[in-house]
């Protein structure tokens, strides 16, 4: 079962690109590849990914920016959530996510 999370904001190609730049800076993630500028497709790098696992995490540059979780623990998406605020907040976009 997913679990999708949104948050009110739009972002420009540029912030999307530097967005996609910093997620995949981030240690605690895989960043796959993916069709299109408008998804980017994550696993957990730990445990490490696998070639069959399909992605945990799909986000969807769009309006609204929609997040969803396809496995993890409550910790992770907890975790998730906080760097894309701070990430966001760099971009100067402070808005929260909400469970859709």
């Amino acid at each position: 079962m997913s679990i999708e999370y949104i948050a009110p904001v739009e972002l420009t190609t540029v912030e999307a690109t530097q967005l996609r730049s910093w997620l995949s800076e981030a240690n605690e993630y895989a960043l796959l590849p993916s069709a299109g500028d408008k998804l980017l497709k994550l696993r957990f790098a730990s445990p490490l990914p696998r070639e069959t696992w399909p992605d945990d995490i799909e986000i969807w540059i769009e309006n609204p920016l929609r997040v969803v979780v396809h496995s993890s623990t409550r910790q992770q998406r907890t975790d998730l959530l906080e760097l894309l605020q701070r990430l966001l907040g760099k971009l100067g976009h402070n808005v929260p996510f909400h469970e859709d």
